[in-house]
């Protein structure tokens, strides 16, 4: 369901049989693994400062450290799955029906809650002040230099519910339920489309930029890279045998191009591509 770096060679997933797990990216070997729920899904991780934040069916997010290999604390108060999650530096945000709840990272407790989405906020992320959540046909835009967080901007899409939201410099990514990836333009005001991205097949349910690359994860089983000068799909990569649920662009040393797919087939792949000469 989700993945999220760690360091530079170490990265974690989540996954529908209920753990989550540490992954050492130089020898590809497991080399943690927490038992998150023993009755659903892990629907969403993140990480910040020593700790991995996980949200799951239960309606819980659990706090694991690194270094101590356990869960240190549960945070209660979703009365849905939390389907998202996403950190600044003080705070942790987690998406469920139709809410958005804000955690003190000092304390793990929940000083806010945002209303505004009449559905589940599948997709969250937070790019310097700015907390950008998508659900069904809406995606929103909440400041968190404010206190309250208020939401400064309504976005009203099509095309039905955003999985994945992605900002990249000037520009955010949104995946969309009808197959498509809407680029927006975050420079004027509010965000205007620039361009609509067609090739998949159904659903896309991820996305990460590498270098001038887009890559766009689907439940076709098939990851598209696109090109950010021209929008335009340069190529397909179809080795997964299940939905594409996640996906996690890393820098390593040695690769343009470093990204990392999760699928519903079980397994995550690793895509690499250098212009370097051996």
């Amino acid at each position: 369901w989700g993945l999220a770096r760690i360091d530079a060679t170490t990265i974690a997933s989540c996954s529908s049989d209920g753990t989550v797990k540490v992954w050492d990216l130089p020898s590809r070997q497991c080399i943690a693994t927490f038992e998150d729920t023993t009755d659903g899904n892990v629907h969403a991780v993140t990480v910040h400062a020593g700790c991995i934040y996980s949200g799951s069916s239960d309606y819980t997010i659990k706090v694991w450290s690194i270094a101590q290999r356990k869960c240190t604390a549960r945070l209660e108060g979703h009365s849905a799955i939390v389907s998202s999650l996403a950190v600044s530096e003080s705070f942790l945000f987690s998406g469920s029906y139709r809410e958005i709840r804000a955690w003190s990272l000092e304390t793990n407790t929940c000083v806010q809650t945002l209303q505004g989405h009449n559905h589940w906020i599948r997709a969250l992320t937070r790019h310097g002040n700015r907390l950008y959540s998508g659900s069904y046909n809406s995606i929103r835009v909440w400041d968190l230099a404010s206190p309250a967080f208020p939401c400064v901007t309504s976005i009203d899409t099509t095309g039905g519910s955003v999985y994945c939201l992605l900002v990249s410099g000037s520009r955010l990514f949104s995946a969309m339920y009808d197959s498509k990836v809407v680029v927006w333009d975050l420079t004027g005001k509010a965000p205007k489309i620039m361009k609509t991205m067609r090739g998949h097949l159904q659903t896309v349910y991820s996305l990460a930029v590498s270098g001038n690359l887009l890559f766009s994860g689907s439940y076709d089983q098939k990851i598209r890279v696109w090109s950010l000068d021209r929008f335009m799909c340069l190529q397909t990569l179809a080795r997964h045998s299940g939905s594409i649920d996640a996906l996690l662009a890393v820098d390593v040393p040695g690769y343009d191009n470093f990204v990392l797919s999760a699928s519903a087939d079980h397994s995550i792949h690793i895509w690499s591509s250098s212009s370097s000469s051996a």
